[in-house]
């Protein structure tokens, strides 16, 4: 208890009195229980957060160049045909030379010359497969060998070596796996093993592979008697030897090729043949070869005999082919048939028949722009380009325009010219060389 107009006797009352206090300047209660002033301080915040926002909002509009403007980026716009075609090469069916399975004795379209064995055929298909094993457990043991043979002193030191070969053979098997091109696949898989293993002898680690090579051995003792005789099939001449045939082999003479009409390159698209199954491969005896097929006269006024173009196969896993076209023969009825050739030949080319293709006409590679940004300069073709806050003219000469899309390109090394990467401005009056943007 305390007597009226007492002095407080706790420190709470004092806190609690000058709570109660009221400003002399605003005369708020400060007491931030009221929901009133709690209202009032929310307010002021925001209020205070909306104009600091509008104010930095003003002053990057302030900043902020009034010109609209594009990145030049580069674009290739091309003009193709789409065919149905068929390949026509200089070849020769290779008979078989007695009835059996036939192994052959070389990789597919290995180049062989006239008396080479190329196959073999086997009385029984369990002999043909024992061929097939030992093949298989000789390249090991070859692999193994060769890494038996390795020695630390005979290795590399600099270990930037091993990392450079290591990636790139990496980066071919995943090459040839996104090309879905087995064919070669085992081979660079052991060639990404070898570097591996090179690189551990190298840092002073054991490897031991006796062991893999005994078990080989007893393999291949196994298979090597595992098979009876068989008869050889040689080479009658120069060429490449093909293990295939799918018997179109002799439908078209290669050497009328050049005199075909469209409506002979029409049936044979339609002819559907099954090859003989006597036959063990065939000899392709000429390196150049042609592709067939016929296109209205509209698409054919567009290209010239004689000339070098790009004929893409997407069975290829290099599509793109430079071939010439050679022949351009037509009917009279507004169908022209086309004659292209190469001298490209590998495995995938010597197993090309009756092909889907695109004939690449025209390719315009250069930078977009809208029609708005084209200017002329005291004669001068170009576009006004924004560099930081100063405008600059550079020269520009059209590369392809259409409808939809417009292509301009510089001179690569020369100064003056629109590069990769300007700024280029799309509108706007009042424009000149040097100017600066407020």
């Amino acid at each position: 208890m305390r007597e009226y107009g007492g002095t407080p006797t706790r420190k709470q009352g004092e806190i609690k009195k000058f709570n109660q206090k009221k400003s002399k300047f605003t005369n708020i209660d400060f007491n931030t229980s009221n929901p009133v002033l709690t209202r009032i301080l929310i307010g002021i915040l925001t209020l205070t957060v909306l104009v600091y926002g509008v104010y930095q909002f003003l002053m990057l509009e302030k900043n902020r160049s009034p010109l609209k403007t594009q990145t030049a980026l580069e674009r290739t716009i091309t003009k193709t045909v789409n065919v149905d075609g068929i390949v026509i090469r200089k070849e020769s069916v290779l008979p078989s030379v007695a009835s059996g399975t036939v192994v052959p004795a070389i990789p597919n379209a290995s180049k062989v010359s006239k008396g080479d064995m190329v196959a073999n055929v086997f009385a029984s298909a369990s002999d043909a497969a024992n061929v097939l094993h030992l093949r298989e457990v000789e390249d090991e043991i070859s692999y193994y060998e060769s890494i038996e043979a390795l020695t630390f002193g005979s290795l590399y030191t600099d270990m930037e070596t091993y990392r450079h070969n290591i990636s790139e053979s990496l980066y071919t098997v995943t090459d040839l796996v996104d090309r879905n091109d087995l064919a070669g696949l085992g081979d660079a898989l052991q060639t990404l093993s070898l570097w591996t293993t090179r690189r551990q002898i190298s840092t002073g680690t054991a490897v031991d592979v006796s062991e893999n090579l005994r078990s080989l051995e007893a393999l291949r003792n196994r298979y090597s008697g595992g098979y009876g005789d068989s008869r050889p099939v040689t080479a009658d001449e120069a060429g490449y030897y093909v293990n295939t045939v799918d018997g179109f082999e002799n439908v078209l003479d290669y050497d009328t090729a050049l005199s075909v009409t469209p409506a002979e390159v029409s049936g044979l698209l339609e002819h559907s043949l099954q090859p003989a199954n006597s036959y063990v491969g065939k000899l392709i005896t000429q390196f150049n070869w042609y592709y067939l097929c016929v296109v209205p006269e509209s698409d054919a006024n567009q290209m010239k005999a004689g000339s070098t173009m790009t004929v893409s196969f997407p069975s290829l896993s290099e599509p793109e082919v430079k071939m010439t076209l050679r022949a351009m023969n037509g009917d009279g009825n507004g169908n022209v048939a086309l004659v292209f050739s190469s001298n490209l030949m590998n495995g995938e080319v010597s197993a090309l028949r009756l092909e889907g293709a695109s004939i690449l006409l025209e390719s315009y590679t250069g930078f977009q722009v809208d029609m708005s940004a084209l200017r002329m300069v005291d004669g001068e073709d170009g576009v006004y380009v924004q560099d930081g806050n100063i405008v600059h003219f550079r020269k520009a000469k059209k590369v392809y325009a259409d409808n939809d899309i417009i292509l301009i390109g510089g001179e690569d090394g020369k100064p003056g010219y629109v590069r990769l990467y300007d700024e280029i401005i799309l509108e706007g009056i009042d424009l000149y060389d040097g100017k600066i943007i407020n």
